[in-house]
C-alpha cells in the first residue's frame, strides 16, 4: 500500500535523476514531453470536474512507469543517516 502511494506521486521534476543512468538526448525529452502537462479530472454520474494540470503521478498501466519509479527511490538511502 504505501510504494502504492509512493509511487503515485512521484514527483515529474525528479526526472532530473535519469541523466545520473545516462539517459539524455531525445530519449530525456520523449519521457519528460509525455509527462508534461498531463491533465486528469474526475466523472461521476456523467459529470465532469475540471481538468486539472498533474504534475506528480506517473500514468497508471504504463510499462515505463515503474521503471521511473525505480529510478526516483535507488538513491534514496543516500539521504537517510543513521
Amino acid at each position: 500500500m504505501y510504494f502504492a502511494k509512493a509511487f503515485d506521486t512521484v514527483p515529474h521534476f525528479h526526472l532530473e535523476n535519469l541523466k545520473a543512468y545516462g539517459i539524455s538526448g531525445r530519449i530525456f525529452t520523449g519521457i519528460t514531453v509525455w509527462l508534461k502537462d498531463r491533465k486528469q479530472r474526475v466523472c461521476l454520474d456523467g459529470i465532469h470536474s475540471i481538468s486539472q494540470i498533474v504534475s506528480s503521478r506517473m500514468p497508471q498501466g504504463s510499462v515505463l512507469g515503474p521503471v521511473l519509479f525505480l529510478i526516483y527511490i535507488n538513491d534514496l538511502d543516500n539521504s537517510i543517516g543513521s
